[in-house]
């Protein structure tokens, strides 16, 4: 996500992992930019948006918009397969 002034962001409305959450980003923010700002890194990651799984680097190509329905599943390693909802 580019730094810009306070002036060009936008509060986009979207479900995520099952609450209300409002993300403030840049127009046009994409699914990597939410990863991001949930203090996540995108390659430890699969979102689901309405439905469709992305992954990196396809996170990138997602856009953001208003009233997604956002599921953020975030992996981790260890001895047995664990998975976390975030």
């Amino acid at each position: 996500m580019a730094f810009l002034s306070d002036a060009t962001l936008e509060v986009i409305p979207i479900t995520l992992n099952g609450a209300p959450y409002n993300y403030t980003g840049d127009p046009g923010a994409s699914l990597e930019d939410l990863v991001h700002s949930l203090g996540l890194k995108p390659q430890e990651v699969v979102v689901e948006q309405n439905g469709s799984l992305h992954k990196d680097p396809n996170l990138k190509a997602a856009i953001l918009t208003a009233n997604d329905t956002v599921e953020v599943i975030h992996f981790i390693g260890g001895g047995s397969p664990t998975f976390v909802v975030v």
